[in-house]
């Protein structure tokens, strides 16, 4: 997550999906697919710079700076991720 900010009164926050060079702005509500994640946005949380992201009936928390697959896999990078075998 790149940033969140408030626009017209309303939270927003950034997201960057680096393999697509694309950033992303998205309020509460608003439907979003990077990779092999595609969830709902849930609540923006300034003070905490953090949004909890509905993915599959769970919510997620990502904090400012963290990546998506990050939050939902544990912290494990994808680039580090196991694939097993």
């Amino acid at each position: 997550m790149t940033a969140i900010t408030e626009v017209d009164g309303r939270p927003q926050v950034w997201i960057h999906a680096r393999t697509k060079g694309q950033t992303y702005y998205l309020h509460e509500g608003d439907t979003i697919q990077i990779g092999s994640v595609q969830g709902t946005i849930g609540t923006i949380d300034i003070n905490t710079r953090s949004v909890l992201i509905l993915v599959n009936g769970r919510s997620y928390q990502v904090r400012h700076g963290q990546t998506l697959y990050e939050a939902i896999h544990g912290g494990v990078s994808a680039n580090t991720a196991s694939t097993g075998g």
